[in-house]
């Protein structure tokens, strides 16, 4: 067992790679639309995610990530 959750997610994802961890609906008018995240795409995406924020980051100026 890895040490950290961020570990834990790293080794899935040099392990697993490429194998599908989510599939998504979304609605798009009246259809379902099938998205799918891999391993490796999750934590590329965490990983930029974790760049842009300490690139925009500020004691003064404190910000909340929503979606």
């Amino acid at each position: 067992m890895q040490s950290t959750f961020v570990a834990h997610i790293r080794e899935q994802a040099a392990t697993y790679g490429d194998t599908r961890l989510y599939t998504y609906l979304r609605e798009q008018g009246r259809e379902l639309i099938e998205q799918s995240a891999s391993y490796r795409e999750l934590d590329r995406d965490a990983r930029a995610m974790a760049v842009w924020t300490r690139e925009r980051s500020s004691r003064r100026w404190p910000f909340c990530l929503r979606r």
